[in-house]
């Protein structure tokens, strides 16, 4: 029984959630054994003297998302592509990733709606630091399978367009600086790999509103704190 004070009336929402996305969980593991392990036997698995020289990749973490929330609809999809190139025997690499996130929200309860696209293209110098110890306990062979450090200019842009009750109102921003990071690439079999990064960036970002009659811009300096996880397909 739910005793409520003369005058008050008790208000029960209900929330409809609907939700079709992409992702990934991760966890940690400890083992040990207690016989040596037999190389000949796991480097037909682990790719113990795979020497990868190109590496073309498209990460599936969040590549499609569908949400359905408060009489509400929003959908994004994330096009991504990754060229990864070694440079000789070396323990360097150049990483080239494009990828454009693109969005689209609409309310079925108010009259809005909107449209995002987020493109980024980033280049990246790696070094393999653990590279040569890893071949050396025969885990990887001499190509893009270890832990990295690596330093890269970067854009990523945001551009917006809402449209509500006949109103319309663009918001683009746009960011360009440089970022260091490290990072672990794995190399799964011969079609699958994951790919663990973070970093810190500092640069410059540009914001422009134009709302149909008035427009404001804005520059400033700023630092980006980045988290990546990408575990997908490589061809």
């Amino acid at each position: 029984t739910l005793n409520l004070p003369p005058g008050k009336v008790m208000r029960v929402v209900q929330q409809t959630l609907i939700s079709i996305g992409t992702y990934v969980d991760g966890g940690l593991a400890f083992t040990r054994d207690k016989e040596k392990l037999d190389f000949e036997k796991l480097c037909p698995v682990l790719r113990c003297h795979a020497a990868d020289k190109f590496l073309l990749k498209t990460n599936f973490v969040d590549i499609v998302s569908l949400k359905y929330l408060r009489k509400a609809f929003v959908g994004s999809v994330l096009p991504n592509i990754s060229a990864e190139v070694k440079l000789g025997e070396s323990p360097f690499s150049i990483n080239a990733k494009l990828s454009s996130k693109l969005e689209y929200g609409n309310s079925f309860e108010y009259d809005l709606h909107y449209f995002k696209v987020y493109p980024q293209f980033h280049v990246e110098g790696r070094y393999y630091y653990n590279l040569k110890r890893r071949m050396l306990k025969g885990k990887s062979g001499n190509g893009l399978s270890a832990n990295y450090i690596s330093v890269e200019p970067l854009f990523n842009g945001e551009y917006q367009t809402f449209h509500t009750y006949g109103d319309r109102a663009d918001i683009s921003s746009s960011f360009a600086g440089m970022n260091l990071s490290t990072g672990i690439q794995r190399l799964i079999g011969d079609h699958l790999f994951f790919d663990f990064n973070t970093g810190l960036s500092y640069g410059m970002e540009y914001t422009y509103t134009y709302d149909g009659a008035n427009s404001v811009s804005y520059e400033n300096d700023k630092f980006i704190f980045n988290l990546t996880v990408a575990i997908g397909y490589r061809f």
